[in-house]
């Protein structure tokens, strides 16, 4: 039943304002406003969002207190809080708001909603407030309506639901419509006001990140609520904690009035910022709104509660006049981007060998009646060398403090040493446009250039990789089972299906966006103790289609770590982002990345100095960052597979896509490591071929029918995973034998005939690289083997048979000589064949075979030795053939012999 009545009669209205008096001293229950719109016509009353006040939060409470004490400066006729009162919805946290509300309020009235941080809560809520979570108040003629997110049914006489929390209000729609038709019956000019904590998508700053569900669809032109069709509808939604200096926080292209209401606690904004969604002051800043309504105009005036000023941001608007609403996307067209002023310049100091710090004049805006202000910066860190934008990033202009600051100061990380490079500025208003020009200036780092990658050598990758020691999961076996020393169990109600992938040529987990399909897995406090300093997490991943975001690994819900893709600004393009709250959420974002149906590898790594994301082992994207990652809630202290933890411990943003590996590590690993692991797991990403290292020098000689010994190698690859194989051809390239080595014992081989014999080392890894060294081994005859086939006792008859041998080694090098163990046969052979020649029947000519020179002087000292001394005929014709062979092998030779020679003769 509606609670509200409006009385034509002047004198039956004063009668019910007596009674409405009287009872509200009877009754401790919320009291519904009931007054005649002609006493007064106009509203006034202040809004704000999130307090977040919990017993130990000091400037939580003073700032809530703060508000009330401004809105009730203000003559208000209601205080609105637009849900999150509280960080827990705990029973001290409401006792606590409560105190400070009753102490500051006055006699404001208050109406109040619940937020996702109240939870299931209802009763202590209205215990704490006197308001329901949802409800229809009514003052001076002006409806105000609250809404609270919840699901299952909804009760109109308690206006709660089956249960409250979480980001959705469908269950309340149906209320809600008659509510709206019954206001606009009363008085169509009129506005309604209607408050919920989450902002409807897609309206106005930021809502487009943080928003809830079941009020509203779509975007742009396409974009439909349940307001539309009522140009009298202003809402006030909160939860993004965004400022109010924004031109773009009151949204009114969907034919009614959306306005983001303000925070009191914290600040924070958009993601793909420098600084995450939160910036390095967001605790010094906390707004508040003043509306005054009056028939069907209204006025919102915002107030800066740190300098105790309005910001210079007034909307005003007519709901009866919705052709004629100001702020609309129309505001685009007219928008001009900011401009440095002529003497705007930009100073560089605590140049390191990483970083440097920009200090450089803000931009301003010209003259222009859309509130437009200069909103951003993008820096582009151009590397002076190639010319290539090193790194380029965004942050804000401090726009949301008052006064806004007349310089900037930026920090710029992640840097490579001993690199000259340009810092180039460009100034971004609210509506995206960008100045022209820029400001610049150059700088060196400090230090020497580190070793890329493509030059890392054999040391670089013969070191093993890390294992995750606090999860790793790749699906081999075909189930979720972790094979980390921590050894994680994991839940799902339903599964993910798990295939061979034929791409990766292993198992994957195939999600289809169901949340009954993820996998998660406890995580103690010791293991969180052992990731909030510095950590890193890994996956390989495909996704198949998403609406908006998706999450596929991680725990962050409200904390923690976690990968997530949101969409891109190209169609068909996904950006990836790696959320750590650190402080706050930090956000590194690779716009446009991720194509639909693609493997990727990515990575993120926590440092205790800079948060780096990695993909396909390259640096995309980093952020700043120092201190200690936040620890979630304990319903939520799970990480999850195929999606992300929510805050009563259940799974949403589920995947639709394909995972195939999911792992991390309590330390953050290095760049070398990171691409290492990308070429291990992606062979699509390898292009690198493996490094081969012989173990000793090579033997490029041998002999026909003798091992040849073979030196053992070793190879490594990138991927840390390579094979090895050793091949023996011939002259002509025909494969003698194939050699493994499985120990690293060495190999060899035996030649089976003279010739050129290749020796090929060959490394090939993972993605099919292949590197190869070759060396030949000049294999010579069976020299050996020819002297073992000579008679045990050689003939003169052998004589032919020796001289062939005796070729056949002085064909042979140094090197094969040395091969020949058993040469002493062949001399001794060659010098009994010479020997049998002498007894020839006076055969002068016959000479012997020349052999080696000392052997050859042996052989005729020998001879000449054992001449006969009886004086005959024979003995002088053996005489005169001695002295023709005297004559053939040298006179150095008859000059040693001739007195033993003449005394051998009788005259």
């Amino acid at each position: 039943m509606k609670k509200c009545f409006i009385k034509s009669k002047k004198a039956v209205s004063m009668m019910l304002s007596f009674l409405f008096l009287f009872s509200s001293i009877l009754s401790s229950s919320k009291v519904y406003a009931l007054e005649n719109s002609s006493v007064d016509s106009k509203v006034t009353f202040g809004v704000i969002s999130d307090t977040h006040v919990t017993p130990n939060k000091t400037t939580e409470k003073n700032r809530l207190a703060q508000a009330f004490q401004l809105i009730g400066s203000q003559n208000a006729d209601a205080a609105v809080v637009v849900g999150d009162l509280t960080d827990s919805g705990s029973k001290s946290e409401y006792d606590t708001w409560n105190s400070i509300m009753k102490a500051n309020k006055g006699n404001v009235q208050l109406i109040a909603s619940m937020g996702n941080h109240e939870g299931d809560s209802a009763d202590l809520f209205t215990e704490a407030t006197g308001d329901k979570p949802n409800a229809n108040y009514v003052i001076k003629g002006y409806h105000f309506i609250t809404l609270s997110p919840g699901s299952g049914s909804f009760d109109a006489a308690t206006g709660k639901g089956s249960s409250q929390g979480g980001s959705d209000y469908t269950y309340v729609v149906d209320w809600l419509k008659q509510q709206l038709d019954a206001a606009v019956k009363e008085d169509p000019k009129k506005p309604i006001f209607v408050f919920f904590h989450h902002p409807l998508k897609n309206t106005f700053y930021v809502s487009d990140e943080w928003y809830g569900s079941g009020l509203a669809t779509g975007k742009d032109e396409s974009f439909k609520s349940v307001f539309t069709g009522y140009p009298q509808i202003v809402t006030f939604s909160g939860h993004i904690h965004s400022p109010n200096n924004n031109p773009k926080s009151i949204w009114q292209d969907g034919g009614f009035t959306a306005v983001n209401t303000v925070t009191t606690s914290y600040l924070e904004m958009e993601s793909g910022m420098v600084n995450g969604t939160i910036p390095a002051d967001a605790h010094d800043v906390a707004q508040g709104m003043i509306i005054e309504a009056e028939e069907s105009k209204v006025t919102i005036r915002n107030y800066d509660m740190i300098s105790n000023q309005f910001i210079p941001q007034t909307w005003v608007f007519d709901v009866s006049k919705p052709s004629e609403f100001p702020y609309t996307k129309a505001r685009d067209a007219v928008a001009k981007a900011p401009v440095f002023p002529q003497n705007a310049a930009v100073r560089v100091s605590n140049i390191n060998d990483t970083g440097v710090k920009l200090n450089f004049d803000q931009a301003v805006m010209e003259s222009n009646n859309i509130g437009d202000i200069v909103h951003s910066y993008r820096y582009d860190i151009v590397n002076k060398k190639t010319g290539n934008v090193d790194k380029t990033f965004k942050n804000w202009s401090e726009y949301y403090r008052l006064p806004m600051p007349d310089v900037i100061d930026q920090d710029v990380t992640g840097l490579v040493p001993g690199v000259e490079y340009q810092a180039r500025i460009y100034a971004i208003d609210a509506y995206g446009k960008v100045s022209d020009k820029y400001i610049s200036s150059d700088f060196k780092t400090t230090g020497s250039v580190p070793v890329d990658v493509n030059d890392l050598g054999y040391d670089d990758f013969a070191k093993p990789i890390p294992d995750a020691d606090l999860l790793n999961v790749d699906f081999s076996n075909g189930t979720v089972s972790d094979t980390s020393p921590a050894n994680h169990v994991f839940t799902t109600e339903e599964g993910a299906k798990i295939v061979m992938d034929n791409t990766l040529g292993k198992n994957a987990a195939i999600f289809t966006g169901k949340t009954s399909e993820a996998y998660k897995t406890p995580w103690t406090s010791d293991q969180y103790s052992k990731i909030n300093d510095g950590f890193t997490i890994e996956s390989v991943f495909k996704v198949n289609s998403f609406d908006d975001y998706v999450d596929f690994f991680g725990n962050m819900q409200s904390a923690g770590i976690g990968f997530e893709l949101s969409k891109g600004s190209s169609d068909g393009k996904a950006n990836l982002e790696l959320w750590v709250n650190i402080n706050g959420y930090k956000v590194p974002k690779a716009e446009n990345v991720i194509e639909i149906g693609k493997w990727y590898h990515a990575v993120g790594v926590y440092d205790g100095k800079e948060i780096g994301l990695y993909l396909n082992g390259s640096k995309v994207a980093s952020l700043p960052a120092s201190g200690t990652v936040t620890t979630p809630a304990s319903p939520s202290q799970s990480y999850v597979i195929g999606g992300d933890i929510s805050s009563n411990g259940g799974i949403e943003a589920p995947f639709n896509g394909s995972i195939a590996l999911a792992r991390m590590y309590s330390e953050p690993l290095s760049y070398i490591d990171i691409y290492r692991l990308a070429n291990r797991e992606l062979s699509s990403n390898d292009n690198k071929k493996p490094i081969i290292k012989v173990a000793s020098q090579v033997i490029k000689d041998g002999m026909a029918g003798k091992k040849i010994v073979l030196p053992s190698f070793t190879a490594v690859d990138n991927s840390g995973v390579v094979s090895k194989k050793l091949q023996v051809s011939d002259g002509s390239g025909n494969s003698i034998q194939v050699l493994d080595e499985p120990n690293n014992t060495g190999y060899s081989f035996v030649p089976p005939s003279k010739g050129v014999y290749n020796i090929n080392y060959t490394a090939t890894d993972k993605a099919g690289n292949i590197t190869s060294e070759s060396y030949s081994v000049d294999v010579a005859a069976d020299v050996v083997g020819m002297i073992d086939a000579l008679p045990a006792s050689v003939q003169l008859s052998d004589k032919t048979a020796v001289e062939n041998v005796r070729n056949e080694y002085n064909k042979l090098n140094d090197n094969q000589k040395q091969l020949v163990t058993n040469y002493a046969k062949l001399v001794a052979d060659e010098d009994k064949i010479a020997q049998l020649q002498k007894t020839t029947t006076g055969d002068v000519n016959v000479k012997p075979a020349v052999v080696d020179n000392n052997s050859s002087a042996n052989t005729v000292k020998a001879v000449t030795g054992n001449l006969p001394k009886t004086g005959s005929m024979f003995d002088f014709s053996v005489i005169t053939a001695i002295g023709a062979l005297l004559i053939a092998i040298g006179t150095a030779f008859i000059v040693t012999n001739k007195k033993t020679k003449i005394s051998s003769v009788k005259r």
